[in-house]
């Protein structure tokens, strides 16, 4: 299999640890690096999706918050269709506006170059060559997960965003920013967490003590809750 945008390899690695062969790409030569290096992942490589050789076949390819980022996630799904044999898969997962959990101002990331809900991206699908097999709105995380698998391309029609997916988009476009203090608070918080995250790398902390720490160091009580 190929896991595409396989970052630090984690993924590729656990796979490989259960005897099961994942080769992994990645534009990010850092994380390759530590993937070739730390992991010993021998078939992680820098490269594009572009850069894949059109001979090659993969039984099944991965597609993990990736195709969010990309300028044209439908050429992108049609390259990957060319790669996979008749009885191939594709399985991705992106962030949805379908999500029901996140406040609005938490639910657009400048990286994110598209966005879809169920019916936007099964036609995504279609028009890239793929049925759709399954597609669900994960409970635990409000990611939409899908499991693709090649057919013959269909022409794209008009499809109207749910309910839900447009009510997001006008609440983006019509409800005021946060107030400067939550904006604030946001901030410390994701600060406090990427310095959690570098401290466990760098300290000889175990993950249950640093989460410890963050609590204490929370910034306010949760929606709800009793102050402590």
């Amino acid at each position: 299999m190929l896991d595409v945008g396989c970052g630090g390899g984690f993924f590729p690695y656990v796979l490989a640890w259960l005897g099961i062969r994942c080769e992994g790409i990645e534009p990010d030569r850092g994380h390759a690096r530590f993937a070739r290096e730390a992991l010993r992942l021998e078939g992680v490589r820098v490269g594009a999706l572009e850069e894949l050789a059109p001979e090659r076949r993969w039984t099944l390819i991965t597609l993990h918050h990736v195709l969010e980022h990309l300028p044209d996630p439908a050429a992108a799904l049609a390259r990957l269709r060319a790669l996979l044999p008749a009885d191939g898969a594709l399985l991705l997962e992106v962030p949805t506006l379908a999500d029901r959990r996140r406040p609005w101002w938490r639910q657009f990331h400048r990286a994110h170059l598209c966005w879809w809900d169920e019916r936007t991206l099964e036609a995504l699908a279609r028009r890239s060559g793929f049925r759709c097999e399954s597609l669900v709105l994960e409970p635990l995380t409000g990611h939409l997960s899908a499991l693709l698998r090649p057919a013959a391309p269909e022409p794209l029609a008009a499809t109207r965003l749910g309910a839900h997916a447009a009510a997001r988009l006008a609440a983006l476009a019509t409800a005021p920013a946060p107030a400067p203090g939550l904006r604030l608070r946001l901030g410390l918080r994701r600060l406090a967490r990427r310095a959690g995250e570098t401290a466990l790398a760098l300290l000889p902390l175990s993950r249950g003590r640093l989460c410890a720490l963050l609590c204490r160091l929370r910034l306010g009580p949760r929606r709800g809750a009793a102050p402590s």
